[in-house]
């Protein structure tokens, strides 16, 4: 605890939102981002398949965080402390210029550990664990959405639409079930793979465009 790290600003904000998020929004969020399949899978499918799925989800929810922290914790620091005048001109511009800040991050990221996860598994895990690669691979897809959509989660938690996000949300979760049941049954756990990034794709997806048109349509309205 001596050597905990401070949490950033979009930290802060994004851990006091989720304290005052209703219960169907948690709901909503896990079933979308928090990995739902493996329930299904679980039922289906044999325990070594779980284990392995499992560890797959646990290692792209890891790279999710990671640009986002990345960014916040050494890139944006070091850029403040060299281009001291820079600033950015407001909410909109700062949401553009660091969601394309990590895209650059997050697609290299995602490409290389893509790559290099048959031989880090086969190093660090042994060649009985290579069944992971392929879900890992299309989860890291979906890992790439996720770390770029962070800065537009953040800003729709403060933002008074909730009507539209819960709509959009329910309706990706229902879009998730629906997939889940063939997939599932058909592909084990490439098909869980395969339903997971794709919904957290549209997801992603949606939630920028959504943060895109409201801070712009913001910025238009604001007073010169």
């Amino acid at each position: 605890m001596r050597n905990a790290i401070y949490p950033g600003f979009y930290q802060q904000r994004y851990v006091l939102q989720s304290l005052r998020c209703s219960f169907l929004f948690f709901t909503l969020d896990f079933i979308t981002w928090q990995q739902s399949e493996l329930l299904l899978l679980a039922c289906w499918r044999s325990p070594i398949e779980v284990g392995f799925y499992a560890l797959s989800t646990t290692v792209s929810a890891g790279t999710i965080r990671i640009v986002p922290a990345l960014f916040s914790y050494c890139i944006l620091p070091w850029f403040l402390r060299s281009l001291p005048g820079r600033r950015y001109l407001n909410t909109y511009d700062a949401f553009i210029k660091i969601s394309c800040s990590i895209v650059f991050l997050a697609v290299p990221i995602c490409i290389i550990m893509m790559l290099a996860c048959p031989f880090a598994i086969v190093v660090y895990l042994g060649p009985a664990y290579l069944p992971v690669v392929r879900p890992l691979r299309i989860l890291l897809i979906a890992a790439a959405f996720g770390s770029t959509a962070t800065i537009s989660l953040t800003h729709l938690a403060n933002e008074d639409n909730k009507r539209e996000q819960k709509f959009f949300a329910a309706g990706v979760a229902l879009l998730k079930i629906v997939l889940a049941v063939p997939l599932i049954g058909l592909w084990g756990m490439t098909g869980a793979a395969l339903t997971s990034a794709t919904t957290q794709i549209i997801s992603a997806t949606g939630s920028i465009l959504l943060c895109h048109y409201l801070l712009n349509r913001r910025a238009n309205t604001a007073p010169a």
